[in-house]
């Protein structure tokens, strides 16, 4: 099952972001239960996008409908996003009604045949609500909504010897254009509260190289790809993927 969701969401990628992202783009793994999550994202330099932040799916053995009963996000990153949460396993018939969030100001709702849009508005809490019907059977679903501010939680990013951590002081991304193949070395450090959870290199082949380092030295290829690195808050548990697009 994760291998055919996979390769489904490879697809849904390339299409979406064939206009301004490199075909090669591909997503990070990051370790949290039962969820697979699109970022969409606009920002100046990234405009009607979208990238991808695959989480591990633990659906083998089952064909229960899941989604999480847990939900936390950041706003403030200097982008208008939003996150699809997938539902798990969600049949060919299956359609979502009824949904529901318990305070608008907070984040704003919508639903598709995949999984449920989020659009962060204002720190804070709320629930969000809704049934999915399939056939003569319908399941009903209820999610406790945090979000936080977006935080920098970078302590030091090095690299070839720059340090850029202050690029992700208002967003999670930035953009860098290579002439040709480069060797570059990298050193990066969280803040205090935070820790490194993935170091994944995609290539402009969208081949993955993961590092159990926080300073590798990496053979960028010019062309498209990028390196993503997964940062988890210890208390909060929320996940932020600082990404350097490689163009």
């Amino acid at each position: 099952m994760r291998n055919m969701k996979t390769k489904w969401l490879a697809l849904f990628l390339v299409a979406t972001l064939a206009i301004q992202m490199p075909a090669a783009v591909s997503a990070a793994e990051i370790s949290e239960k039962n969820q697979t999550v699109v970022m969409e994202s606009e920002s100046a330099s990234v405009t009607d996008s979208e990238f991808l932040v695959e989480k591990n799916m633990k659906y083998a053995n089952t064909n229960e409908l899941t989604f999480p009963t847990k939900i936390k996000i950041h706003t403030g990153s200097g982008m208008n996003h939003s996150w699809l949460y997938f539902i798990g396993n969600m049949p060919s018939n299956g359609k979502v009604t009824n949904l529901s969030i318990s305070n608008k100001k907070i984040a704003t709702v919508k639903a598709d045949s995949t999984g449920i849009h989020i659009t962060p508005k204002k720190v804070g809490n709320a629930t969000i609500k809704f049934t999915v019907k399939y056939g003569s059977k319908k399941k009903n679903f209820t999610s406790k909504l945090t979000v936080y501010k977006y935080v920098n939680p970078v302590s030091s990013y090095k690299f070839g010897g720059k340090e850029i951590k202050s690029k992700f002081d208002k967003s999670t991304m930035y953009n860098y254009t290579l002439k040709k193949n480069q060797t570059v070395k990298f050193s990066v450090k969280a803040k205090s509260g935070w820790k490194i959870t993935s170091f994944t290199y995609y290539d402009n082949k969208g081949k993955s190289h993961r590092y159990t380092t926080n300073s590798p030295q990496i053979t960028l290829k010019k062309g498209g790809g990028s390196i993503q690195i997964n940062f988890t808050n210890q208390k909060t548990g929320i996940i932020e993927n600082i990404v350097i697009w490689i163009g």
